[in-house]
């Protein structure tokens, strides 16, 4: 793995200036926030005693950062400095941006923040060497300049970070953000953080890799509190496009897959599971109908003899084409017949939002 020297540059320190200062909105909930603060600190010490990472790169590291963030203030709080960064934005023939804070409170905004530096490395770069702020005898600008390590840094961890960015940006297309719709995202994510710390073409420093290693850890930590909830694995069940192919995708244990099934089993038979002169009905209802139309075998599942109705949803194929579990399901609940029970049980489970308490408090 690359390793990078620590900078030289003069160390940063606070500014007397007042416009340096954060606004009061952007501090931190320390009373909402003490939960997960912990839970970070209890996972970085994990990996603190697995993983070695000298002082010298973890300084490197948090120095780099640091630039960004404090530049990104100063240039936030001061209508000169953005004025001349339009003007230096001109000069490089680059998009007229702004720089973005990066704020503990606001999802992404680190990531947001250093995807638009590296956008503005030139203009940047310019702004930062102008002479009016860099008087002698005061605290001038040059002291955020970034070395040619820190910017391939920067360019290393927002390649990782993107894909939180991406998996945000996905999940806020709902107005909703259903728990069906999550899951994956996670498991999208998890591997994603995994290639990073494998790091197969060499490309990534050893801070970088660090760093996806404890955002593995904290993922897994809290994705383990799925298994406090029957939820989860009973909506991945019931989604046409996912099934039990769905954990054996994601290379879960037989003992794993046939726990999740017999929770499902348990839900279906104590609330949905109809009794067998319901059944019987149903069955009667639904072959006259089908006797009415010739295609009607189109529309509908085939049936094992009298078997268990959970029992063949599960053994049929996977439809992977299904983007809308929920009208698939809605279809079967209208039409009535043998479906209806499991598609009234699908129906409950698969419009579970995400919610932002106990073990969806993660992925809300």
């Amino acid at each position: 793995a690359k390793t990078t020297r620590t900078s030289s540059s003069t160390p940063l320190d606070d500014d007397d200036d007042p416009e340096d200062e954060d606004d009061e909105d952007d501090e931190l909930d320390t009373d909402a926030e003490a939960f997960d603060e912990e839970e970070i600190a209890a996972v970085i010490a994990a990996v603190q005693a697995e993983h070695e990472l000298s002082l010298a790169d973890q300084r490197f590291a948090r120095f780099t950062v640091t630039k960004i963030v404090e530049l990104a203030k100063r240039v936030f709080h001061s209508p000169t400095i953005r004025a001349d960064l339009k003007s230096c934005c001109i000069k490089d023939k680059v998009a007229d941006l702004q720089m973005i804070r990066a704020i503990p409170t606001r999802w992404n905004s680190l990531a947001q923040a250093i995807g638009r530096v590296l956008k503005l490395r030139a203009p940047l770069t310019r702004l930062l060497k102008l002479p009016k702020y860099n008087k002698k005898g005061k605290k001038g600008l040059a002291r955020f300049y970034l070395e040619d390590e820190e910017w391939d840094l920067l360019t290393q961890l927002h390649g990782v970070l993107v894909i939180f960015l991406k998996a945000t940006e996905r999940i806020s297309q709902s107005n909703v953000p259903l728990l069906h719709e999550v899951i994956p995202v996670i498991d999208i994510i998890s591997g994603w953080l995994i290639e990073s710390m494998a790091n197969a073409d060499g490309a990534l420093s050893t801070q970088v890799r660090y760093g996806a290693v404890l955002g593995w850890k904290l993922l897994n930590k809290y994705y383990s509190a799925t298994d406090e909830s029957i939820m989860y694995r009973c909506i991945m069940m019931l989604h046409p496009k996912h099934k039990l192919e769905y954990f054996r995708e994601q290379k879960w244990k037989t003992t794993w897959i046939t726990a999740a099934e017999e929770l499902l089993r348990q839900e279906w038979e104590l609330h949905y599971k109809p009794k067998p002169d319901e059944n019987a009905s149903a069955s009667a209802s639904q072959s006259q109908t089908t006797d009415n139309d010739p295609f009607a075998s189109l529309d509908t599942f085939t049936l094992d003899g009298d078997g268990d109705i959970l029992d063949n949803w599960l053994q049929t194929p996977t439809t992977r084409s299904c983007n809308d579990p929920l009208g698939f399901w809605d279809q079967h609940r209208k039409a009535g017949g043998i479906w209806e029970p499991l598609a009234r049980m699908a129906l409950d489970f698969l419009s579970a939002p995400a919610a932002s308490t106990d073990v969806e408090r993660a992925f809300s």
